[in-house]
């Protein structure tokens, strides 16, 4: 099989890379983070509420008020300095990262009351808008301490993006509120992403060209206490490594294997979760064991402490273990990933027709059941 590189446009990329923001600037950070965390409860309270940012109709079966989510009126000026006169640190928060098509508001809460409307419910409403439930048959999708926010996205101009000339790999970004960063991983998506039709445009080119353009910069921080940023890009050609000798593949998806071809080529499962020979699972069970016996939520003698008095804080040596423990599934994690994305990689090369078997295990267990009834 002959390899050959070719370019591929791309409607959408994302460049992901590492953070390594000093004591004040992860300060910043958090702090922006956890008043988008706030803000958005708040707005979430507004609406479940106080019906504010909602439009009022009447059902048609019950002739009763019912109120539909209406969150063009939430991401509008009005509301935004009502909502920082309500809650003043929500300065913190650049702007676009609430208003905007491309905020909080109109991208995640949007989505997560969309997600509680499914094909099978019957009492779903449309508001003219898309379909939303009415308040009063919806749950209020709050963040929580055990699912918090994690991330914030906003628009920023590629003039905050100021490249090293002795290190691709290293560039500096002037993020809003947070200064100056430094940030690691550019160099492999400088080899590989083009910008034009061409193909000779580089992505340093391209932000001296459209320095002045917003794009949607998304800053996030990890189970580990780490930090990346991801940069959203648009019309992109990748560098690829193509096969010039492809055919026609069926593909059984399994468990014992992961995949089996037609042409009898088997890609087997590692089973990362436990190691070759059960030594991460070992390593896990060593640490949630240290957990279980120190001063922190997973003791119930601790939590027992915390119910009486919240100000009660879990120990150094707690936060050390659950630290490692973190690193551990985010190892575990990146490893499956890894093996996954070369396996269907070495997949699509040598590829030129997919078929994959469309079953459906609730079917074959209606069938089964009907046969059984009729014998």
């Amino acid at each position: 099989m002959t390899m050959f590189e070719r370019y591929v446009k791309l409607p959408v990329y994302t460049i992901n890379l590492r953070l390594y923001p000093t004591s004040s600037q992860k300060e910043t950070i958090d702090t922006i983070i956890h008043e988008l965390h706030k803000a958005c409860n708040i707005a979430v309270y507004d609406m479940f509420t106080n019906l504010t940012n909602t439009t009022e109709r009447e059902d048609k079966e019950s002739k009763q008020k019912i109120h539909f989510p209406n969150i063009n009126t939430m991401i509008k000026k009005d509301y935004l300095e009502k909502l920082r006169e309500e809650r003043p640190s929500i300065s913190i928060i650049p702007a676009s990262a609430l208003s905007g098509n491309n905020g909080v508001f109109k991208r995640d809460l949007s989505k997560r009351l969309d997600a509680q409307v499914s094909e099978g419910n019957q009492k779903k409403k449309t508001n003219g808008k898309g379909v939303k439930r009415p308040i009063e048959s919806s749950k209020a999708p709050y963040y929580s301490k055990k699912h918090p926010r994690r991330s914030y996205t906003y628009q920023e101009t590629l003039s905050k993006i100021i490249f090293n000339e002795t290190n691709d790999n290293v560039v500096h970004l002037n993020l809003n509120k947070v200064g100056r960063i430094k940030a690691r991983g550019m160099k492999n998506y400088l080899r590989i992403l083009r910008f034009d039709e061409t193909c000779n445009m580089t992505f340093k080119e391209y932000c001296e060209l459209h320095k002045r353009t917003a794009h949607l910069f998304t800053i996030k921080k990890d189970n580990c206490g780490d930090y990346f940023i991801q940069i959203c890009l648009k019309n992109v050609y990748k560098l690829i490594k193509d096969s010039d000798n492809k055919k026609e593949i069926g593909i059984d998806v399994g468990v014992t294997d992961l995949m089996i071809l037609s042409d009898g080529t088997k890609y087997s499962n590692p089973r990362f979760k436990n190691g070759e020979h059960g030594e991460v699972q070992k390593h896990r069970e060593q640490l949630h064991r240290q957990l279980s016996r120190r001063e922190g939520f997973a003791n119930i003698k601790f939590r027992e402490k915390y119910k009486v008095d919240h100000d009660t804080l879990p120990s150094k040596r707690y936060q050390e273990t659950k630290l490692q423990a973190a690193k551990l599934e985010r190892k575990v994690a990146r490893q499956r990933k890894h093996h996954m994305e070369n396996m269907v990689l070495d997949v699509i090369r040598q590829s030129s027709f997919i078929g994959i078997e469309n079953l459906s295990v609730k079917d074959m267990m209606k069938n089964v059941k009907k046969n059984k009834s009729e014998t």
